[in-house]
């Protein structure tokens, strides 16, 4: 039973992890974007 348990929380937190990571990832592209939109 603890390490079904275990196993869901480990689970939980690299897919909270992938979704920050996706989340970062994104954001710094649409930076990226503006900023060359903002030098032509």
């Amino acid at each position: 039973m603890k390490k079904a348990l275990l196993t869901g929380i480990d689970f939980f937190i690299t897919r909270t992890n992938k979704l920050i990571i996706a989340y970062t990832v994104l954001s710094l592209k649409q930076d990226i974007i503006f900023s060359e939109q903002g030098n032509h």
